[in-house]
C-alpha cells in the first residue's frame, strides 16, 4: 500500500491491501478529491517498489 511518501504496508493479498487502503482513507481529516492511500502489485526483484513503475529495475 502506497502513499505520497511510498511503500507504507507490504502485504501478500491484494484484497487485504485495498481493505486497509480503504480503512485508512475512511480515517482521513480532509480526504479531497485523490484517495491519500492506493494499493498497487509490488516489484517482484525490489519489495517496496510499485511492479509497474519500479525506479530500481531500469537501473539493474
Amino acid at each position: 500500500m502506497f502513499n505520497d511518501e511510498g511503500c507504507v504496508v507490504a502485504v501478500d493479498c491484494a484484497v487485504q491491501a485495498a481493505n486497509e487502503a480503504a480503512r485508512l482513507n475512511e480515517q482521513e481529516d480532509d480526504p479531497g478529491d485523490e484517495p491519500s492511500y492506493t494499493w498497487l502489485p509490488l516489484c517482484v526483484d525490489h519489495e517496496e517498489q510499485p511492479g509497474d513503475t519500479c525506479e530500481e529495475c531500469p537501473q539493474d
